[in-house]
């Protein structure tokens, strides 16, 4: 089962990922634990290595910033691809989803006109492996700004992406990606952490039960057939 956590920046991906951790440790998580699933943050490595470089440098262009991370999303899917082949489930903090959503959002605060360099003329989901599950956690504009506020006040440094209106064009695009896309939108400011969890360690238990059960039928169908 492969399975996408998104959300914006301060949405609580971190925090839902190691719940979901520690609750694999105990096999809590029907189908999932801890020896069968593999948990991984985009960009995979060897991007992983060198993103905060593209990341913390807002004077790359646009189209060669998109590229870049379009291209570490077409290896985490070979990754992924890899891991699913051997039997493996895989979690994964965020996808082409947010890759999309913030290179078109920085097309607009740059203000790229030129349809040649704008990332939305350049999207293609061909060759993505499309999730069996892919949640948005998603908060306000307020919420978000308070917690981002609050977390820069602790490192004592402000990234140019957290400013709240980057954050707001980023997340207004990541709600309409996940209604074409179908994201399950989960509100990770008005539910307890607890309450979100539940969500989607039952959403993954249905998941894998209605598979074993299409699975089983098909074998059936098979036997029938031949």
């Amino acid at each position: 089962m492969f399975i996408v956590i998104e959300g914006g920046d301060a949405s609580g991906k971190t925090t839902i990922i190691n719940k979901i951790q520690q609750k694999l440790s105990v096999n809590q998580i029907g189908p999932l634990d801890s020896v069968n699933t593999v948990i991984l943050k985009s960009p995979t490595s060897p991007f992983s290595d060198i993103w905060k470089d593209i990341e913390e440098n807002p004077n790359i262009d646009t189209l060669t910033r998109f590229y870049f991370f379009r291209t570490a999303v077409q290896h985490d899917v070979n990754t992924v691809k890899h891991l699913l082949s051997n039997n493996f489930n895989v979690i994964l903090e965020r996808y082409i989803y947010s890759t999309e959503a913030f290179n078109m959002t920085l097309d607009e605060i740059k203000g790229v006109n030129n349809p040649d360099l704008l990332s939305k003329e350049h999207v293609n989901y061909k060759g993505i492996l499309k999730p069996d599950l892919a949640f948005l956690l998603d908060i306000s504009d307020e919420e978000r700004n308070r917690r981002i506020f609050q977390r820069a006040k602790e490192k004592k440094k402000l990234s140019w992406w957290e400013r709240p209106d980057f954050q707001h064009g980023l997340n207004e695009k990541l709600r309409i990606i996940s209604r074409r896309e179908g994201l399950i939108r989960l509100d990770n400011e008005n539910n307890s952490i607890d309450d979100v969890l539940s969500i989607i360690t039952q959403t993954i238990q249905e998941k894998s039960k209605n598979s074993q059960i299409a699975s089983i039928v098909k074998s059936l169908q098979n036997l029938r057939n031949n």
